[in-house]
């Protein structure tokens, strides 16, 4: 009797440890949204991170908090004889926390791992060719494997973070497969707040989609990457990278699509960089008079 009453009571202690532990760990990622981003790190936003310098004050702010967050929760690290250097997390942290801006914690909640190598990713794969298998080699700029860690190429993904207008950011696009995935399978269906949104969302990506195909097959396209048109999945990922870097054109050329992403993100990018266009004009008209 004794022994079983020892074993309770242990069995309640671990209990209890493991409560309490969630408990202050959870008041500890709280507290990182309500701390004063290192001013060193703002610092690394404004130098690496480009569509930072477009975003209005009051998201800046909330941007700070989620990349406290963000690097409270995630461990990165090197490959292929990579460094990790602050001005690496931060910066991928910042274009990472763009698609979930919006979003209170926990945000990309399903994974904590992101590694980082120089340039390209090289891999192996095991792929049926004629009937037999073969082994073939391929070459990534970033990998998001569904449920499991992140790999990004630093190379282009400092690149992607300095140029906010060519739509081509590796870190916004791996990160828009993570919320692809979060459904348990990366189809560029991701889960939307409203039942009723899923309607609207097949009707116009699946035209969307249908329209880069033919817009790849004529040489006319505008906007969109033509890797959009590899799969659903990749169409979903190269639209959240234009819809951030290059929204003014997109929401002109492609207003419903434009629209429906403006509705997941919460988010309106193109007034962002309306309006910074507006402030470089003014201050420009400033200096001459």
């Amino acid at each position: 009797m004794i022994i079983i009453f020892i074993n309770i009571v242990i069995l309640s202690l671990i209990v209890a440890y493991f409560l309490l532990k969630k408990h202050l760990d959870n008041k500890r990622l709280q507290a990182s949204y309500a701390a004063r981003l290192n001013p060193d790190w703002v610092e690394i936003l404004e130098k690496k991170m480009s569509l930072y310098k477009v975003l209005p004050a009051d998201l800046k702010e909330l941007l700070h908090g989620h990349v406290n967050y963000f690097l409270e929760t995630k461990s990165f690290y090197g490959h292929d004889g990579q460094e990790i250097t602050d001005e690496i997390k931060v910066t991928v942290a910042g274009d990472a926390c763009l698609p979930v801006l919006m979003r209170e914690d926990p945000i990309y909640p399903d994974f904590d791992t992101i590694f980082i190598c120089p340039d390209h990713y090289v891999r192996t794969e095991h792929e049926m060719i004629d009937g037999v298998l073969d082994q073939v080699t391929r070459k990534s700029v970033g990998v998001s494997w569904l449920n499991g860690p992140l790999l990004l190429a630093w190379r282009y993904a400092s690149y992607g973070s300095s140029n906010k207008t060519d739509g081509q950011n590796v870190t916004l696009h791996e990160f828009a497969h993570k919320l692809d995935g979060e459904n348990g399978a990366t189809n560029g269906l991701p889960i939307l707040r409203n039942d009723e949104d899923y309607d609207d969302w097949n009707v116009v990506m699946t035209k969307e989609y249908a329209n880069l195909c033919e817009r790849v097959d004529s040489r006319a396209n505008k906007v969109l990457d033509k890797y959009g048109a590899t799969s659903p999945a990749e169409f979903f990922a190269v639209a959240t990278e234009a819809f951030f870097e290059k929204s003014v054109k997109f929401k002109k050329r492609l207003p419903d699509l434009y629209q429906l992403l403006a509705n997941y993100y919460e988010l309106d990018p193109a007034q962002w960089h309306l309006d910074y266009r507006e402030q470089l004009r003014l201050e420009r008209q400033s200096l001459r008079s």
